[in-house]
């Protein structure tokens, strides 16, 4: 019996050493961890855009909002001098109230302008913060599964350690003929040893003939799978069909 525990024990750390060298060479967070990095990136340009964005309609406001303080110069200039200057000069006074009326006119036309300009502006920066507020959440959570990752990766390399010295012990236990046999159909199947359950071979989920339990009942050495080829392992217990 204590040689199939030992195959048993054997299977294990082989599994152990597939699944953690599978977890050391993909790593458990690349493909998340990417996911992240790119959502970052494309996020950081329209953040970056909404930025420009904002500078540009800044920079308009500015001149614009320099062109409004000239236009009320200019009206209050003229009118001052429609009302103060222009006496009885018909024609001074149709002038200077045409060109009143227009400054007025643009004066409209620029108020509006710089107030749909700031009401865009506010609107730009509610999205350019949103956006400031998700670059957040994505680095935060790219440190945390960063964090998780390098955890489980470390852990991996401690099991692989374990798993390989365990091997190394049990393969200098185990008889050499049984431990041949074993590579020689765990590099076929997968696994070298299977239990028995019920009657049924819990490597290939198959039910075993009447023949093979009976070797088992009569406790030859080695005995194999009928369907799969795995070495059975068994108890008196699990004999009983």
């Amino acid at each position: 019996m204590e040689k199939f525990d030992l195959l048993l024990e054997l299977q294990k750390n082989y599994d152990s050493i597939k699944e953690n060298s599978k977890e050391l060479k993909i790593g458990s967070s690349i493909y998340s961890l990417k996911k992240l990095k790119d959502d970052f990136e494309t996020t950081k340009v329209k953040y970056k855009g909404k930025e420009k964005e904002i500078s540009q309609l800044r920079e308009q406001y500015k001149v614009i909002n320099e062109k409004l303080n000239n236009s009320k110069k200019e009206k209050e200039k003229d009118e001052y001098l429609l009302y103060n200057g222009a006496g009885s000069d018909l024609k001074l006074i149709e002038s200077l109230q045409k060109k009143v009326s227009d400054l007025k006119h643009n004066i409209t036309e620029l108020d509006n302008k710089t107030l749909e300009m700031l009401e865009h502006e506010e609107k730009l920066s509610l999205i350019r913060d949103n956006l400031r507020m998700e670059l957040s959440d994505l680095k935060n959570e790219f440190e945390s599964v960063k964090e998780v990752g390098n955890k489980r990766i470390n852990s991996a390399k401690i099991e692989l350690e374990k798993a390989h010295s365990k091997v190394k012990e049990l393969e200098q236990i185990l008889p050499q003929e049984i431990l041949m046999k074993f590579k020689e159909i765990k590099e076929l199947r997968g696994s070298g040893v299977a239990k028995i359950e019920n009657g049924v071979c819990k490597g290939c989920k198959m039910r075993i003939s009447s023949v093979t339990l009976d070797k088992i009942k009569k406790g030859y050495n080695i005995v194999y799978c009928d369907n799969c080829g795995r070495i059975l392992f068994y108890n008196e217990s699990e004999t009983q069909v």
